[in-house]
């Protein structure tokens, strides 16, 4: 349950965004015990495209966003449909594990 894929596929060989790395993140805490909540769009709204989240990343996108370990970038943008990179992978689960 930590990796949905297209719903029809799995897509190994294809990149990763930035919000599909958000939901893994957030699945596998979970899928390891981790209470975190839920996120909103509430914890969102600071984000200039927000609305760019789509539905179904909000919850693991809002959360990461209310621990702290998503802040945006300077612009005040999450860039949750561009892909992610090894650093900011590797930011976001350090922060998780030592938080």
């Amino acid at each position: 349950g930590i990796v949905q894929g297209d719903g029809r596929n799995f897509m190994p060989n294809s990149s990763l965004t930035r919000q599909d790395a958000m939901v893994m993140i957030k699945n596998a805490l979970t899928a390891a015990g981790w209470s975190l909540g839920d996120g909103s769009s509430v914890d969102l709204s600071r984000f200039v495209d927000n609305r760019e989240v789509s539905n179904y990343a909000r919850d693991a996108v809002g959360t990461l966003v209310r621990l702290g370990a998503v802040n945006g970038d300077e612009r005040s943008r999450l860039n949750p449909r561009s892909d992610i990179t090894r650093a900011e992978i590797a930011v976001i689960l350090h922060f998780v594990m030592t938080m």
